[in-house]
């Protein structure tokens, strides 16, 4: 089965997500940055599958404007409700992909 890597950029206006795939980055997807964790969760995941296009995701790394550690967001100035939540775990969960934050 092919496979790819997604790429996101949650910022603090908008949010990003693309397929990698045979070292091109592919369309990039792009939606208002969520307010909340659950909803930002949920489109990041559905933004992430529409991207691969049916391909299983290999694995999956992003940035976010604040400070992080261990996939923990622990400082995220413009997305403040998004302090604590364990990015990396959930979206290896909701993915089954290995994740970096």
């Amino acid at each position: 089965m092919d496979t790819v890597h997604i790429v996101f950029d949650l910022g603090g206006t908008k949010m990003r997500v693309a397929a990698a795939h045979n070292g091109h980055l592919e369309e990039i997807h792009k939606i208002p940055a969520p307010q909340t964790p659950r909803e930002g969760l949920s489109e990041l995941v559905r933004l992430a599958h529409e991207a691969a296009g049916g391909r299983k995701i290999r694995a999956v790394v992003g940035g976010v404007p604040g400070i992080v550690s261990e996939g923990i967001l622990h400082w995220l100035p413009h997305l403040s409700h998004w302090n604590g939540l364990n990015l990396k775990a959930a979206l290896e969960q909701e993915l089954g992909a290995v994740v970096r934050v």
